[in-house]
């Protein structure tokens, strides 16, 4: 209602907004199995990974190419995850910073349909063996590089 009266001492038509009192996780796949889409989508949900990952997912179903993305909390390091992912992707351009906290989006293009997880800036180092020792961890990246340079030099393995 806070909203609403907002809007009416501003002189915004809030006709057509429609307000969701709801948690994030139950109320975006809804809205997406609806078929709905949306100008803008404000997305100060749950905290704790891995949910504003699927905030994201179904607010970026949502959102019409064009539409904006305000991605609230974007300190806290599930939310910042989001964030990085969206500033690597081409489909996403910054807006704006405001308090420090909140992000404002526009889409520029709609995901890719296929799971081609190579193509996206956030995969680009792969392999990455992160989990392992530094020792084990040196030795396998080399390797996989290794060999990741002897096919595009077209060199064969001997048998």
């Amino acid at each position: 209602s806070r909203i609403l009266d907002l809007c009416a001492e501003r002189g915004v038509d809030a006709s057509k907004l429609e307000l969701i009192a709801e948690s994030s996780d139950i109320a975006l796949p809804r809205l997406v199995e609806r078929g709905d889409k949306a100008d803008l989508v404000f997305i100060d949900g749950k905290h704790a990974f891995p949910l504003p990952a699927v905030d994201f997912n179904y607010a970026d179903r949502l959102l019409k190419v064009g539409g904006v993305l305000v991605m609230d909390d974007a300190p806290i390091r599930a939310v910042a995850q989001v964030c990085r992912f969206i500033e690597s992707s081409g489909a996403w351009e910054r807006v704006s910073v405001t308090d420090l906290r909140t992000i404002t989006y526009r889409k520029l293009a709609e995901a890719p349909s296929d799971d081609d997880w190579r193509r996206q800036p956030m995969n680009s180092f792969y392999p990455d063996y992160w989990f392992l020792s530094s020792g084990q961890r040196l030795f396998f990246t080399a390797r996989a590089f290794g060999s990741i340079a002897k096919k595009h030099l077209g060199i064969t393995p001997r048998h």
